[in-house]
């Protein structure tokens, strides 16, 4: 019997084929030869799977303390907070105390003769002076006018100051800042200034601007603690401290009534002083 000795295209079924028997059967173990690469070979980065596989589970325990401190740094914000709020509450609290504090020694200290060469006293905010205006009307009238005039534009004016329709004011800007500042091109500032002079153009504009900062809306004058030797609100210690020198005084030798005066020492500093009325 003759054997074909020609091969196909294949080779003979075994040798010829793409792996030999053995081989097969070591392929056939393992899953197959696609399975074998997936475990043993590199990746793309020329890194080992496990390896990896270990870099994640790093990556993922440094995510958690990450975590952990975040939420910590979370709790510790949320106690700064309240204590902040706290703060906030006590600091109102205070203030309300404080200012409950200055209206009382204002409603004391407002009751008084204030001596104007005292250090402290209670100033009438936003109250237009009439002694520019009586000098003026001397210039203007007949002696026997005099009186009647001033006191008839002291009212004109007074009116005019409470009312909320005139706000002679305008802004003007600094960069990104403003300031609110008296109109000097207002209609009635300009007919007050040419027909009664500088002074009572001055103590005009002087009792709007106080107006317009401690009693916009009511436009009333209001009272208020007052430095009369610095010419600024007093602080309510300063405020105190002369209510309690005040105290002295009238209690010095059993004798009430006395006033605070302004008098040079030894060094040529103004002090204040008590004598009797």
């Amino acid at each position: 019997m003759e054997h074909n000795s020609e091969r196909g295209p294949q080779g003979d079924g075994v040798l010829g084929g793409v792996v030999s028997a053995g081989d097969a059967g070591v392929v056939a173990a393992n899953g197959g030869g696609a399975a074998v690469d997936s475990v043993l070979r590199p990746n793309n980065h020329g890194e080992d799977v496990e390896e990896m596989k270990k870099k994640m589970e790093s990556l993922e325990e440094k995510l958690k303390e990450t975590e952990e401190k975040l939420k910590e740094k979370g709790e510790d914000f949320e106690s700064l907070q309240d204590s902040y709020q706290a703060l906030l509450v006590k600091e109102r609290n205070n203030n309300d105390q404080l200012e409950d504090a200055r209206k009382k020694l204002i409603n004391v200290l407002k009751d008084r003769r204030t001596n104007m060469r005292a250090y402290t006293g209670v100033k009438l905010m936003g109250d237009l002076n009439l002694k520019p205006i009586f000098a003026a009307a001397k210039k203007k009238y007949p002696p026997a006018e005099v009186e009647l005039k001033a006191m008839e534009f002291s009212s004109l004016l007074e009116e005019k100051l409470r009312d909320p329709n005139w706000y002679p004011f305008k802004v003007i800007t600094f960069g990104e800042d403003s300031k609110r500042v008296i109109n000097d091109e207002d209609e009635s500032l300009v007919i007050i200034k040419s027909e009664w002079g500088d002074e009572v153009y001055n103590s005009v504009v002087k009792a709007l601007t106080e107006l317009n900062e401690y009693n916009s809306s009511g436009r009333y004058p209001v009272p208020e603690l007052w430095n009369f030797k610095e010419g600024k609100k007093a602080t309510l210690g300063e405020g105190v401290d002369f209510m309690e020198r005040c105290c002295v005084a009238a209690n010095a030798g059993g004798a009430p009534g006395y006033i605070g005066v302004m008098r040079p020492n030894n060094n040529g500093e103004d002090v204040e002083e008590f004598i009797p009325k």
